[in-house]
């Protein structure tokens, strides 16, 4: 009787060595975390790129208003604005 889990236990832990084995040969590159993270960066390196150097959202125009009494405020800011966009 001893005999049989003694051959029952090294069954186990030779299917233990074996699936080791495997993991230890498999190759980093089909890791999934690997790859969720490298196409996170991607993303972010993306998205960063299309808001802080894309025409896209850049400052073409400033348009101030104010009432008649400002109206000489509203040139001199409007012409600084201007100079500083230029």
């Amino acid at each position: 009787m001893s005999n049989y889990r003694a051959n029952k236990s090294r069954g186990k832990s030779q299917k233990i060595k074996k699936m080791r084995r495997a993991q230890q040969r498999s190759s980093i590159l089909k890791n999934r975390i690997l790859w969720d993270l490298v196409l996170g960066v991607v993303l972010v390196v993306s998205l960063s790129h299309l808001l802080f150097f894309s025409r896209a959202f850049e400052i073409r125009d400033v348009a101030i208003a104010a009432p008649g009494t400002l109206s000489h405020l509203v040139l001199q800011v409007n012409k600084s604005m201007q100079d500083s966009l230029d």
